[in-house]
C-alpha cells in the first residue's frame, strides 16, 4: 500500500501526497486544499496532494500518524525539522497551480 508523504513544497507551504484517501476528511477539516495540478519540488513530476501552510506541520503529522496507527494507511514518511523549513532553490520554476496554492495558504485567516 502506498504511503502518505509530507513534503516541503515552498517557503511557506507543505503538501501531503500519496495515499491520503483514508484521512482526506481529517485533512480537509484542518484547512487543507486539494490540488490535482502540483509539481513535485524534488523530481519535477506532476503530483496531487493537500496543500497546507507550514505552521500546520505538527497537526498534519498527527493526522497522518493516527491514520497509520489505525491501519488506514501503509506508512508515513515525515521530513525532519531541519529540512521541512527549507525553501526551494535552484532552477525550479513553479507552475500556475502551485502559485495559486501558495497564494491560498498565505491568505487564509488564522493559519
Amino acid at each position: 500500500m502506498e504511503k502518505a508523504i509530507i513534503l516541503s513544497y515552498s517557503a511557506k507551504a507543505l503538501v501531503v501526497t500519496g495515499n491520503t484517501r483514508p484521512i482526506k476528511d481529517r485533512l480537509k477539516s484542518l484547512g487543507g486544499a486539494w490540488n490535482s495540478r502540483l509539481t513535485n519540488p524534488n523530481t519535477g513530476e506532476r503530483m496531487m496532494g493537500w496543500i497546507f501552510a507550514k505552521h500546520k506541520l505538527d497537526k498534519v503529522t498527527l493526522v497522518c500518524l493516527d491514520g497509520k496507527q489505525q491501519g488506514l494507511i501503509g506508512g508515513v514518511d515525515i521530513p525532519t525539522p531541519e529540512n521541512i523549513h527549507e525553501s526551494n532553490t535552484g532552477d525550479y520554476l513553479p507552475d500556475p497551480g502551485e502559485v495559486a496554492a501558495d497564494n491560498w495558504a498565505q491568505n487564509q485567516p488564522g493559519l
